[in-house]
């Protein structure tokens, strides 16, 4: 993760009241694998000094943004072993508060959640 920005500009407002954007800065890699893997914004959180969690926001529009969005056009995308990408994570998050943590937790080769993912605090 490279950055977080609070707010996040946007050519429209969130659909609730009382939020902001905000998004969080962030590179993927894929090392090595049996082949490709797709990368989404699932995996990505952010987690309040009060413990709660928000996820990605679940709709938007690319021309919403003037800052390149992750992994790029659409929702999820397919990254080939030794390749990157990178972008802007966005969420809808109260207006006012900040989180104290980003959370990275994608699934295994089995659809299993990873819970020891990486993690930067805010």
């Amino acid at each position: 993760m490279f950055a977080f920005r609070q707010p996040l500009s946007s050519r429209f407002p969130p659909d609730r009241e009382g939020y902001v954007f905000a998004g969080l800065d962030v590179r993927v890699c894929l090392d090595k694998g049996p082949g490709p893997s797709t990368v989404s914004w699932e995996p990505w959180s952010l987690t309040y000094p009060d413990d709660t969690t928000i996820d990605p926001v679940n709709s938007w529009s690319d021309d919403w943004f003037t800052v390149p969005l992750f992994p790029g056009a659409g929702f999820e995308k397919t990254l080939r072993p030794g390749r990157c990408m990178r972008g802007w994570v966005l969420f809808e998050v109260p207006k006012g508060k900040r989180p104290s943590l980003a959370e990275y937790a994608p699934t295994d080769l089995d659809g299993e959640r990873i819970t020891d993912g990486p993690s930067w605090k805010l």
